[in-house]
């Protein structure tokens, strides 16, 4: 049976860590969300969830939206297990929409392209030998 959690390993805590990857990581953007990457060497993938005070005055309605982008990992998080141990990461999620009712649908859409696009940037390539021994 899978399991679902979002535990406390899982999220990125460190402000080192963050001031980090805010500074040196590379990003994808795909409407409402942008995602935030960097390589780190804990070994496992860590995860954060930011959204601009700026643009949402009310707490209200950035936990509204916050909750609504962990839970659409929470559910969609086994996407990224592909991805070699060797490359663990640091992620932040970035909500860049100006809804403040944004849809569920629509933030786990946006979530899961960033993602396959994360995929493809660190899985491995299949090497296939094609030469023959005689």
């Amino acid at each position: 049976m899978k399991r679902f959690s979002f535990a406390k390993h899982e999220r990125l805590v460190l402000l080192n860590e963050i001031d980090s990857l805010f500074k040196e990581g590379k990003s994808y953007s795909c409407s409402p969300l942008r995602i935030l990457y960097r390589p780190n060497t804990t070994g496992k993938i860590q995860v954060i969830v930011t959204i601009s005070r700026k643009r949402f005055k009310r707490a209200v309605d950035r936990n509204s939206i916050k909750r609504k982008i962990r839970e659409a990992y929470r559910l969609n998080k086994e996407l990224l297990k592909p991805i070699p141990s060797y490359n663990s990461l640091n992620i932040a999620f970035i909500y860049t929409g100006d809804n403040k009712n944004a849809e569920y649908a629509e933030i786990e859409n946006s979530l899961v392209t960033l993602m396959k696009r994360l995929l493809d940037q660190f899985s491995e390539p299949v090497h296939i030998n094609t030469e023959k021994k005689f």
